[in-house]
């Protein structure tokens, strides 16, 4: 049970339930996602750079290591190769399976669409994101490793006007409107992977409109002013509860 506080804090959805796991109510538990940054934030205000005739860049941006599952990124970009879709795949940060996914493109016999960049500063970072079409990062929840809490990279994401294509894992789905901002698919399927990615291949309007609606929410909700205020609410809201519970009977 909670002792020592009357609230705790989840960051999704997802954490939510992890929480409830240890026997802690749902009552005292508070949903309040974590905010971008306020560079985050002045990048919604710039306009998103036009793709003028260029390879589909794909873009992931975290640590290099199998629970960001890259690998099933790299597996989706083979079948798309099978289907004549060009696509460019730039892998920024570093970790410590780089050797194994450089491996695995080569396998597969797409390294030439591959570029690993190592690690980025966060000016690097943004104007990958900004040049980028989509965002991509199929990511693994398991017991034994870390994973997506919520999911902060796809609404970074957003913010640069690109939607974002995520599995429906961990806190993720908190993150990525399906059909609004990105789109959700099911974790370990290079072939739900494929299909999203060539759905926004051939509907560049559509993906246009996912990364306009993600670049303003990721604004409006996720500023750190606005998550500051999400968070004053939810505190009121239960000390408004917590002193009427405790007042005595007229």
């Amino acid at each position: 049970m909670l002792k020592g506080a009357s609230w705790i804090a989840a960051n999704s959805r997802f954490t939510r339930s992890e929480l409830k796991k240890w026997k802690i109510p749902d009552d005292r538990i508070i949903l309040v996602n974590p905010p971008i940054s306020e560079e985050a934030v002045r990048q919604c205000a710039q306009q998103k750079p036009i793709n003028n005739g260029g390879p589909f860049t794909l873009i992931t941006v975290c640590r290099v290591v199998r629970e960001k599952g890259i690998d099933i990124v790299l597996r989706a970009l083979s079948l798309l190769k099978m289907r004549g879709i060009p696509c460019r795949y730039v892998i920024a940060g570093d970790g410590i399976d780089r050797d194994f996914f450089q491996n695995l493109a080569e396998e597969l016999k797409i390294q030439d669409q591959i570029h690993f960049t190592g690690y980025v500063s966060e000016s690097q970072k943004w104007c990958l994101l900004r040049s980028a079409d989509v965002f991509v990062m199929a990511s693994r929840v398991t017991a034994s490793k870390s994973h997506e809490g919520f999911g902060i990279a796809f609404i970074e994401a957003n913010a640069c006007g690109i939607p974002a294509v995520g599995t429906r894992a961990g806190g993720i789905p908190d993150a990525i409107m399906d059909g609004e901002t990105g789109l959700l698919v099911e974790p370990e399927s290079p072939d739900k992977l494929a299909e999203a990615l060539e759905f926004l291949y051939r509907h560049p309007e559509q993906r246009r409109q996912m990364g306009e609606a993600g670049m303003r929410r990721a604004g409006t909700q996720f500023s750190p002013a606005a998550i500051a205020l999400q968070f004053q609410q939810e505190v009121t809201k239960r000390l408004d509860s917590s002193e009427k519970a405790q007042s005595p009977l007229l």
